[in-house]
This record gives C-alpha cells, structure tokens and sequence, in this order.
C-alpha cells in the first residue's frame, strides 16, 4: 500500500503510521550546490536518522510537534506506555491526550515551554487508548528559528505512575504523622487523617467506619465526596446495604481489601457502581487495629486505574497501623483524664456552679464561698472568708425569720426560705435559699451549706412575661379597633394614637421612604407636636437609605437617643425633635407592602428604664410593623408611585416637554376653515389622556392643562386672526379659575371646550366660573358619550356641542348613528349651539354628515393636527 510521506519538524519524512526515514530537503540542485554545503546537508541528514533510530529504541516516549502543538511524530514506545499506536496520535493536538483533571496544569506547562529557553518538566496524566488515565513525567524544548520564532516542540515522557501513586501514599503517610502528634481526641485525629488523604494525598475520598452490630456501619469520618455516595446508596437501596460494602467487609474480617476497579468487583455492589459513577476507578480498604482488637477500617479511593500497587499498599496499611497506635495513645490518655477529672469534679462543680454556694464553721464562720457568691453579693472572696453571714442582711427581715431558721438548723434540719439581702453596693435582692447542718460519722457539727439561688433574673422573667402578655392583649385590640380612613395621613395618626396605649410607649411615628431619598411623617404623636420638621408633608433628610434596609433587613430593632453612632444616627433631625420631647429611646420596624420597604413605625419611650425592657418587646413591635404594613402598606406604596409620576410631571411642566398641534374646523356651507382646536403632544411620546389623567391624580392636574394652553394661545398669533381657537379645560380647571387666568391675555375669539371624562359634581359652580372667561364661548367636548348626557348639555347651556368620535365613525353605514345625529342636529338648533362633528375620516362620513344638517366638521378628512407653521396666516 502506498502511503502518504510528510516533513516532520526536523526535516524527516513521516508515513501516516507515524514511522520515518530521512529525506533530503528539496533545493538547489546538485550541479549548483558547493561541496561544503552537500556535505552540511548529509550530515543533517544522517543526524537526524541516528536520532530517530535513538527514538525509535528507547523505553521513553519521545514527540515532535509543530509550533501549534499537533503531534508530528511519535515513538513507537507510546503503545507500551499508553497503549496507543504512533497512528492514534499522529495529527492531534497533544492537549487532547491530557486527563481533564490535568489541563490546566498541562496548558500552563505549555505557556511555560513556549516562552523559557531552556526545556521545561512536569507531571500529569493522560488519557490511556482504554479510556484510563496514567501519570508521565513530560519534559519538552522549543525548537527556534534563527529569528526567534517558533519552529516546533520536541519533548518527551516516561511512565512515572508508581513513582507518584507511591509518593501519594508516602505523603499522606507522612502527613497523618504529624496530624497523630497534635491529635488531643478521637474525632480530630479521624477527620484530620481523611482530610490530609485528599488534601495532600491528592486521593479522591477517603472515610472511617465502625462495624456496628451484625449488618450495619456507623462512618465516623469522612473527607470528600463521601457524603454524595453514602447518601446515594441510602436513597437507591436503604440503610442496611451500608454495613454489606467494603467498610463494614473489612472491619469485620480485619483483611485488607484492594479493588483495581470498584465496578468489577461482583462482592462490592451496590458500592462499586455508585462508587464508579462518582468518579472512583480504585479504592483500598484497611483494617484498623487498637491494641490488637480491629476498631474499624480505612478507605482511601482514587480516581485512577490501579491506584495501589503493593507499595502503596503496604504504605496504607503503615498508615492504618499510625492510626491504630494514635488511638490507643488518645484512649490511654483519656483514661489518665477521666481518673484525675473524677478527683476534682466536686470542687469544679462548687466553683463552676450558678448557684451561690457559702460554707461556715459550726461558729458561723464563712471558710468558703464559691465565684457565685461573689457575683451575687459583690464581696470580693478575700472580703467573705472569716466573716459571719449576716455580713450579707439588708435588716429587712424580723427577729422572728431568724429564730425560725436557726430552729430548724438546731435540730439537724434544712432550712428552705427566701431571704432578701443586700449587695455590697447598697442594693436589694431575693435568694432563694437552703442551708443544710453537715454532720460527721459520730453525729458532730462539721459545717453548714448554704446553697442560694438569685431570684432577680427570675423576677424580671416574670415581669416580662406579664408586659408581654399584657401587650399582645394590647396589639388585637389595636388590630380590631383602628381602620382605614379617607386619607393615608388620618390611618396613621389613627394607628399612632393607639399604640400610644402600650405601657411605656409614649410616642409613635410612621415615616414613609419618599423615592427622593428622604423620609416623610405621615402621623405623629404626642398630638400637640407639630414642629415644621415633622410636618405632614414635609420630607426629613435621611442619612443613609442603603443603611437603613440593611438594618431593616434583620427586623426590628431600638436604637437609644443619646447614641447617634448607631440607629439613631438614621433619622438625626427627627432623633434630635425626640430627645428634646424627653424620649429616651425608639423602636423601629420595617413596614412591608408585598416584600417592599415602604416606610418604618417608630415607637417612643421617655422611660429612664428603657433598656432593661427593649429586648422582650421586640415581638410586639414587629407585628404592630406587620399591622402597619396591612393597613398601610397599598396607600404608601401608591404614594411611591405617585411621587415618581409627579416628578415626571414637574420636570414635563418646567422644562416644557410639550408643544401644541393644531386642527381645523370647517364650515360645510361656506367651505371655509372657522376655527382651530389646540391640542397637545407631548416629547416623550406618551398619550396626552394618560398624562393628563395622571396629572390629576397628582395635583398638577390644572397646572399642565394652563401651561400646555398658554404656550397654545402664544402660537395661535400666526393663525389667521379672524378663526376663533379651542381650548381644553377639565371642569376642576375652570372652576378653580385657572381658565379664566389663563385665557385673560388673549384678543383672539376662545371657545373652552369643556371635556366629558371628569364628572361635574357642581354646574352652578362651572357656569359660575365660565361667566368669569366671557367672553369665551363655551363647548360640551365628546357629546354623546360617558357622562355628556342631555342633562349635561341642558345644564351648561354650551355655545357649541362636539359630537363625539363613536357616532361619527362610520355613520354612512349605520342607519342607528344617522338617527342619533339627526336628533343631536334638531337638539342642538332648538337650543341655538353649533355642532360640529370630530372625527371626519371618510368622505362617505362627511356627505352623510351633510345631509343630516351638520354645519361642522373636523377630522383627518380635513386636515390632521400639525404644527402652527402649516396654519399660518398666508401660508
């Protein structure tokens, strides 16, 4: 078979099977090459076939590559290390023969020899032809041009496989070692020696197990992906297979065990598929003896094929006799302890217990006393030791108390009481107390124990109990009785002035998050404050939003007054107006609307006492936050939402986002064009209903429309003077005569159209306010739909009616709208108004029209809205 021959990076022809013989470059031909240079080239030549014949005979692989790392040329010994044929290989990449463990070492190998020199070395696995993966020492030097460039990579590897399995084992060995002489307990040591199998090992998983009983295994340690395999086994096939895998084999018959392939050995299933499906190719299990009973048992598991060869074998069961030793030494040592602990456990139980614990002499002599002692009564030990235990009496107690006790303590009883003494600095407190006599064998008066129990956390638990029961009694009587109002600012006030009812809570805030980083009271107590800082209304700078929900995040929490590093800090003008009312601290709580931040409850105490109750009432304060948030939470979040909308508006009003279009009226019987009506686009492309909709709700609602209308009236002047201009107002917008303002400084002839979306709850009010525009003529805009009633129209008394859109559109197919029309035409002439018809598009619309006795009409037919330059006088 003829195969194809190819250069190699040295000069060399390669065959496709990967085997070589030397060729001669081609050139100049031999007539023109001198002698010197024939004989340089043969040379080459005849170099480079003793160096493939070198190649070719050494137990080493050795490669060429080209400058991008493809594989040029291969040794034969491949196949002996690998498995691989020179022809498997030749052609590929030499990073797709590296395990995927491996690559980013091996890529950084490759950085290295491409810039150094000098040859560079390391070690890593690659992929064997069965799919396995074996460690080789890899070295290589880059080839060079004269220029420096690159002209290829010629390098080599050998089996390192035992050399590194070994070490591996060696070094977790050697590191078990140093973990067996700082180990203190059992527990550390197991733990410490399967972490350092995987961390400094390199193993994949490692664990130690017990056998207990005759089935299961209780694992006691563990370091890598153990928990994902013993948790896999338990949800495929149930506890009790755990004791049937190799732990629980080995602990039992203290025989090593070593598998080349977990999955290929029958006696390990389930354990050997799960193991091999989390990536173990080899595992070796030893047993653990202690003083020469088996504990247990070591597995180590390794992602490689044939991991433990014999060497490593026999370093592991070095390892698992460390182990052994270290637990003997720990159970020895454990045993020194307990025996000496036993010795001092009455003396560190006295000492170490919470229980005040004094004993005297038979004369009544304190000779001991216990830490406890001290922190209750606040006597040094040195000031106790000698004295009489009425140094401890607050004089509280009658004559009678002690003869009682001293009666009881006479005739060898016990006498239990509560005794109120006094502290070294002056303060009163309870104990709850039982001094027992102690005799000897023949029945003397040895001493007497006094063990005394300080009821003062007690009572204040009790005290604490009883406010909060009394609180959250407080709270559903909140819930039931306050109730939403008109107004977000009444709810709050509402809510505030009941809280105020809880027992130390002199004052309460609701303080919603404006959207412009500043927060704004919506109600207050006490009542009668109302400094302008807290003005509803009004917003107060907030020092730090980010702050604030970070701290929110966790709850609720109190911040005292005086302390303006912490919480307080928050709201500092608002801290400030509390601290002069006299309140010493504040408890805050998020108030939340659908997840969301809205806003913060704050409560207020004047109470000097404040801290010794701020923690118990944590609970109570959050569901008055939780309350808060339902019964505020949809009205503060709509304010966000409104604020954010009247920012728009007032930067769309001040900056005049905004310009008027113009649309013509035309006068069936003469032809001509009578009238313009003003209308509004505006620069964001936003529908002006909407806008204007939403200004309203705001309360920009009369300002947008008498801007948007005074910028109309200012370009009308190029319209021709003779044609009357239209002008929309809402009712609100006339009535508070902002119209009338609005329109005073024009000559033209104005007709107010007043729309139909906004119900007229006053027609004396708006005939009132129309009056004040004469001599404006007035228009009923949209009659025919919504709230344009007959009524309407009758009650306004309009100098011009507008038909709306809805009976105009295709009216020429519609005998009902005709009919409507017709009416609305004879309505229209009794009453002595103009009607014009808005939304003329088809000329089939404006003949019927005609025919109706519509004088009137505006639409697209006759002219679309359009800047005042297509209007202009002569234009």
């Amino acid at each position: 078979m003829h195969r194809r021959r190819r250069t190699s990076a040295l000069g060399a022809s390669v065959t496709s099977a990967g085997t070589s013989t030397p060729e001669i470059p081609l050139g100049p031909t031999a007539g023109e090459l001198t002698a010197a240079h024939a004989a340089t080239v043969q040379a080459l030549a005849e170099s480079e076939a003793r160096y493939r014949l070198i190649a070719d005979r050494t137990t080493d692989v050795v490669v060429e590559t080209d400058a991008q790392w493809r594989i040029t040329w291969i040794s034969p010994s491949i196949h002996s290390v690998l498995g691989w044929r020179p022809e498997d290989v030749v052609g590929r990449v030499a990073l797709d023969v590296v395990a995927p463990a491996d690559l980013a070492a091996a890529g950084a190998f490759r950085e290295q020899v491409t810039a150094s020199e000098n040859a560079s070395t390391v070690e890593c696995r690659l992929l064997t032809a069965d799919g396995g993966e074996r460690w080789v020492a890899l070295h290589a030097h880059a080839i060079r041009l004269s220029s420096g460039q690159i002209r290829g990579i010629v390098g080599g590897f050998r089996d390192c496989q035992a050399e590194v399995l070994f070490r591996r084992a060696a070094t977790t060995l050697s590191a078990t070692n140093a973990i067996l002489v700082r180990a203190t307990d059992e527990p550390g040591l197991l733990a410490s020696m399967c972490d350092a199998a995987v961390a400094h090992g390199g193993y994949r998983s490692s664990w130690y197990g017990r056998a207990h009983g005759a089935e299961a295994v209780r694992f006691v340690a563990h370091s890598g992906t153990v928990e994902t395999l013993l948790g896999t086994l338990v949800q495929r096939y149930g506890s009790k297979l755990l004791g049937g895998g190799p732990t629980g084999q080995v602990a039992r018959s203290g025989v090593t065990q070593v598998s080349g392939s977990p999955r290929d050995h029958p006696e390990y299933e389930p354990w050997g598929s799960v193991m091999a499906d989390l990536g173990v190719e080899s595992a070796i299990t030893v047993p653990v003896f202690v003083d020469g009973v088996s504990d247990g048992a070591l597995t180590v598991c390794a992602a490689e094929h044939d991991a433990f060869d014999a060497d490593a074998v026999q370093v592991i069961e070095d390892l698992a006799s460390q182990v052994g030793a270290g637990l003997s030494r720990l159970r020895a040592a454990a045993r020194l302890t307990r025996s000496l602990r036993d010795q001092a456990l009455f003396m560190a139980a006295i000492d170490q217990s919470a229980e005040t614990i004094v004993i005297t002499d038979p004369d009544s002599s304190i000779i001991y006393a216990n830490p406890a002692a001290s922190v209750a009564s606040g006597y040094r030990f040195d000031e106790m030791i000698g004295k009489n235990p009425r140094m401890f009496q607050s004089g509280l107690h009658d004559r009678a108390f002690y003869e009682a006790m001293w009666g009881r303590l006479s005739g060898g009883q016990s006498f239990r009481g509560v005794m109120v003494n006094r502290r070294k600095s002056g303060e009163i407190y309870e104990e709850e107390a039982t001094i027992t006599p102690v005799h000897d064998a023949e029945g003397s008066l040895l001493a007497y124990v006094g063990v005394k129990h300080d009821l003062t956390h007690q009572r204040e638990l009790e005290a604490a109990v009883t406010r909060e029961q009394v609180d959250r009694g407080m709270v559903v009587d909140i819930m039931r009785q306050v109730r939403p109002t008109d107004s977000i600012e009444a709810t709050a006030a509402a809510l505030c002035q009941a809280i105020t009812r809880l027992d130390d809570i002199d004052g309460a805030i609701v303080l919603f998050l404006h959207p412009s980083g500043v927060v704004m009271p919506l109600g207050m107590l006490p009542p009668h404050v109302t400094p302008d800082v807290l003005q509803v209304g009004k917003g107060v700078p907030l020092a730090d939003t980010e702050r604030l929900v970070e701290v929110s995040s966790a709850g609720p929490w109190w911040a005292d007054l005086a302390d303006r590093t912490g919480p307080a800090g928050l709201f500092p003008e608002v801290s400030d107006l509390m601290q002069s009312l006299g309140f010493t601290a504040t408890g805050y709580v998020p108030i939340r609307w659908e997840g969301e931040m809205v806003g913060v409850l704050s409560v207020a105490t004047q109470s000097p006492s404040a801290n010794e109750w701020f923690a118990s009432r944590l609970g109570v304060i959050e569901e008055l936050g939780t309350f808060a948030g339902m019964l505020l939470g949809e009205s503060a979040a709509r304010m966000v939402v409104q604020e954010r909308e009247r920012g728009v508006l007032r930067r769309v009003i001040d900056e005049s986002q905004f310009h008027p279009v113009f649309q013509p009226v035309l006068d069936l019987v003469s032809g001509d064009v009578v009238g313009y009506e003003a209308l509004t686009r505006f620069d964001d492309g936003v529908r002006p209903d909407l806008r204007f909709a939403t200004a309203f709700e705001v309360g920009l609602g009369s300002e947008l429309e008498s801007v948007c209308a005074a910028l109309a009236l200012g370009e009308a002047e190029a319209l021709p003077p003779d044609a009357w201009l239209s002008v929309n107002f809402s009712p609100s917008t006339v009535i508070d005569g902002t119209a009338a303002a609005t329109i005073a400084s024009t000559s033209r002839q104005i007709v107010i159209e007043i729309t139909e979306h906004i119900e007229i709850e006053s027609y004396s009010a708006v005939r009132r306010a129309i009056a004040a525009c004469a001599p404006a003529r007035l228009a009923v805009d949209d009659a025919g739909a919504g709230f344009a009633s007959l009524r309407h129209i009758l009650e306004l008394e309009p100098d011009v009616v507008k038909l709306d859109i809805a009976l105009v559109s295709g009216i020429d197919h519609d005998p009902a709208r005709q009919a409507l029309v017709a009416g609305l035409c004879h309505f229209a002439s009794r009453i002595g108004a103009m009607l014009i018809a808005e939304g003329v598009e088809e000329p089939g619309e404006l003949e019927v029209l005609r025919d109706l006795g519509v004088g009137h009409v505006q639409g697209y037919l006759i002219g679309r809205p359009a800047r005042v330059d297509a209007f202009a006088a002569g234009a």
